[in-house]
């Protein structure tokens, strides 16, 4: 079983750095992906480098959106609503493309999926050994410092499912966070509401 690593990336060096350097005795590959678009439309360079990140860069994909999605709102003048809409598309979008590095995969290799600044804690997780078929990561909530936590706020930021029982990122993403009980006969018409759940504690950190 392959582990890989998948997040989406806007000039956020310091959490890649960390990132990297956690996750690397336990990642087989880090699937990382830019858009030539910010989240709010403006046209933007390409800044991921792997030069940067020289020791793990043979384990590094680096995937570049270059379109924006089709289904945007298009018109002169938008209000703050039909803004926000077109930004979660182009996320969605962002998220989603990652899926195009993911055909080199076997249908058991195990996919993460995180934003930049949620990075879930491997250390002591044999995932063979988990049966459920999707894990999610009870993460620390960090505020303003990196060593400034929120500790009564728990943050299920990191989500993980075998290939096989991938659909794409952003239905990964959105997946609740909860266990549901196998008598929930709505669980069984549902994307998000899953019976077979795996929720890892002390899962890693929110920055």
């Amino acid at each position: 079983m392959k582990i890989i690593d998948t997040t989406t990336y806007f000039e956020e060096d310091l959490m890649m750095d960390l990132r990297f350097n956690i996750l690397d005795p336990y990642v087989d590959k880090f699937i990382i992906c830019e858009s030539t678009f910010t989240h709010s439309g403006n046209k933007k360079d390409i800044s991921f480098d792997k030069k940067k990140y020289s020791r793990f860069k043979d384990k590094i994909i680096h995937l570049i959106l270059e379109n924006e999605p089709d289904n945007l709102i298009k018109k002169d003048h938008l209000n703050t609503v039909e803004k926000r809409q077109n930004s979660i598309l182009r996320i969605k979008e962002q998220r989603n493309f990652i899926a195009n590095a993911l055909t080199e995969f076997s249908e058991n290799d195990l996919v993460i999926h995180s934003d930049n600044d949620e990075i879930p804690n491997l250390e002591n997780i044999d995932f063979r050994t988990i049966n459920k078929r999707f894990i999610i990561f009870n993460q620390k909530l960090f505020y303003y410092k990196l060593d400034l936590t929120v500790p009564e706020i728990n943050w299920f930021g990191s989500k993980a499912c075998k290939l096989k029982y991938f659909k794409d990122v952003d239905n990964l993403r959105n997946i609740k966070n909860k266990k549901y009980s196998f008598f929930r006969f709505d669980t069984y018409f549902s994307n998000i509401k899953k019976i077979s759940v795996e929720i890892i504690k002390n899962g890693g950190w929110h920055f």
